[in-house]
């Protein structure tokens, strides 16, 4: 039997293959777990219907990634990290705080699950912070951490 995958399937497919199956592995599997369903005519008709429009999706997506990429490349943003005595950290720098700080300095928002950061900022120094906007596009931006000493009381 003949079927349009709709996710990817490893051993099987990519979403939108047609592929050939058994006719019990679509009947009792695929089609009921809304895997894959029959490449009929209009099926097929309206896969590529689906096709355009994710493609449009997609494309619509790049151009505004690369609209903020624009306005974030090369940027450079300053901020700083509370030091007590002995130089103890009070704190760390997250992707949420870079993203606020960002949408502060820089008038972008971005997503703070798009900023790449292995583990918070702990010390003070100049850090590049991989922004990913797009699977497709990935940006790059100074980060300065200074110290901002507390006073003892």
């Amino acid at each position: 039997m003949k079927v349009i995958l709709l996710k990817e399937i490893s051993g099987l497919g990519r979403e939108f293959d047609v592929i050939e199956v058994k006719d019990g592995y679509a009947r009792n599997y695929l089609i009921p777990k809304r895997m894959a369903i029959r490449a009929t005519p209009a099926n097929l008709a309206g896969l590529e219907h689906r096709k355009r429009l994710i493609e449009r999706k997609r494309a619509k997506a790049l151009a505004q990634a690369q609209q903020i990429a624009e306005k974030l490349t090369g940027a450079s943003i300053k901020t700083s990290l509370k030091v007590g005595e002995g130089d103890k950290v009070f704190g760390s720098i997250t992707t949420g705080d870079i993203s606020e700080l960002l949408k502060l300095r820089r008038k972008v928002e971005v997503d703070h699950r798009q900023i790449k950061l292995t583990e918070p900022i702990r010390t003070p120094g100049v850090y590049t912070i991989p922004i990913q906007l797009h699977p497709d596009l990935t940006v790059e931006i100074k980060l300065w951490v200074v110290r901002e000493r507390v006073a003892k009381k």
